[in-house]
């Protein structure tokens, strides 16, 4: 239980370093794309050696989903930059729709691709999610 606490807390203490670091990412403008670019081919040497040193197996369908999954995520964070540079003055905005957008789609993917239950208190909260990050749209958008 301890240890679970423990892996909860570096995730949250992970993930807001990492926001940080990509909201000053975001503050340098144009030449954030090849920044970018080059973390992800160092983490993925990193990576890489990792998985040597441990005598990883390898196989075509797991390298193949890994490579989709790399290439998801590297998308993710270029829109999530983008979106720190178009919002410069809100990102208070990107950051609220960035986390209840992963919880919502995260159920979503959950129920269609892996056949989770989503209960009707579930269906409930994805749509609140959704009006949630239309009325923050709305008033630091549309009306600010």
């Amino acid at each position: 239980m301890r240890q679970g606490a423990l892996y909860l807390f570096l995730i949250w203490l992970g993930y807001g370093v990492v926001d940080m670091l990509f909201k000053q990412i975001a503050k340098t403008g144009t030449a954030f794309s090849s920044g970018l670019f080059l973390s992800f081919v160092l983490a993925g040497i990193i990576m890489f050696g990792y998985l040597l040193v441990r005598r990883t197996q390898w196989n075509a369908r797991s390298a193949l989903g890994g490579s989709l999954l790399g290439l998801l995520n590297f998308c993710n964070i270029l829109f999530y930059i983008r979106a720190h540079q178009t919002f410069h003055e809100n990102p208070t905005l990107v950051f609220t729709v960035m986390n209840i957008g992963v919880i919502s789609l995260g159920t979503i993917v959950g129920a269609v691709l892996f056949r989770e239950k989503i209960s009707r208190i579930n269906l409930l909260g994805i749509a609140l999610a959704i009006i949630a990050v239309l009325t923050l749209y709305y008033w630091t958008v549309i009306s600010g």
